[in-house]
């Protein structure tokens, strides 16, 4: 997960110490790894990292999320609450999403799909880019 800006304290969205906390609180409490907090993240697992880093991501409210993969690690109940969370982002915040991914169940919720063939970008769908 990459996002411009979303750490407290750094890029163009400074977010004050204790507002970061507070947002990511509630982030992880929305992802289901609230009880998380404080702890050291080689204890954690990998499922847990991934909703952490969501969380982490989203603590400035960036104008754009580009989401790599954003549920490759996550069974399917944890991938289900991720993705709510990032596609319910643009309503939310009003940002933009740009989500990564080789699951067909994620992808099938973006407003548009573009698929990779023969290293370029084209509509799912098009010229024998399966949707």
């Amino acid at each position: 997960m990459t996002t411009s800006g979303a750490r407290a304290g750094t890029g163009p969205l400074r977010v004050p110490k204790e507002e970061a906390y507070t947002r990511g609180s509630g982030l992880l409490d929305s992802l289901g790894v609230k009880d998380v907090l404080g702890t050291d993240t080689g204890a954690l697992s990998g499922g847990e990292r991934q909703r952490v880093a969501v969380a982490r991501a989203l603590i400035g409210q960036p104008r754009v999320v580009l989401a790599d993969e954003p549920t490759g690690a996550l069974d399917g109940k944890a991938s289900t609450t991720v993705s709510d969370l990032l596609f319910s982002l643009p309503s939310r915040y009003g940002c933009a999403l740009v989500v990564v991914t080789h699951n067909p169940e994620v992808a099938a919720r973006a407003d548009r799909v573009l698929a990779m063939a023969d290293g370029r970008l084209a509509p799912a769908g098009s010229a024998g880019v399966a949707r």
